[in-house]
């Protein structure tokens, strides 16, 4: 958000919503929204069990790790962390080979471990008792009445596009302003 302020950049991608007093002087030219979901190695014994509940994660998904990728922790997920009495905040990256060693779980916006999940590293572990978590981010700029230099008005056609293509849910309702100055 900061380069946005400085003028040094004209679009920003943010996690959304975006609360407090900066988020007032944003013009918000696209939202979406994409499943994050459990994933672990195929040799943990949770990739093993049919049916699984949080009791199970509770119980099996040891140590679960804690990952930001909201502005602040999911409640929900901080509960079942401290449920479990081992719980890691490691950086993403680092997360995502903790993992796929089979040394903890944890949950990712899915296009974050596409490529692991279609190539095996990873799978998916649906909790059968627990409400599936989203995670939004929204394509911004600083308000302006100025339209999109034309590099930026491309970058979020294919930013676009490209959400749609891999099945991210654009959730934005756009002004005539930000439609108008994509033109």
């Amino acid at each position: 958000l900061q380069l946005l302020w400085d003028g040094v950049v004209e679009l920003g991608l943010i996690a959304w919503p975006c609360h407090g007093t900066s988020a007032r002087e944003l013009s918000v030219l696209a939202t979406f929204s994409e499943p994050v979901v459990l994933v672990v190695a195929p040799t943990h014994a949770l990739a093993k069990k049919r049916g699984v509940t949080t009791s199970d994660l509770v119980r099996l998904g040891r140590p679960l790790l804690k990952l930001r990728w909201w502005q602040a922790h999911e409640p929900a997920l901080l509960r079942l962390a401290e449920k479990t009495g081992v719980s890691l905040e490691v950086p993403m990256e680092a997360a995502r080979y903790l993992v796929r060693d089979s040394t903890a779980v944890g949950f990712f916006p899915r296009t974050y471990v596409a490529e692991d999940l279609e190539r095996g590293p990873l799978v998916e572990v649906r909790i059968r008792d627990l409400k599936p978590f989203e995670r939004g981010s929204a394509l911004v700029r600083r308000t302006s009445e100025s339209p999109l230099s034309p590099a930026a008005a491309a970058l979020t056609h294919a930013i676009e596009v490209q959400a749609k293509r891999i099945g991210l849910r654009d959730t934005a309702r756009r002004s005539r302003a930000n439609v108008a100055s994509r033109s």
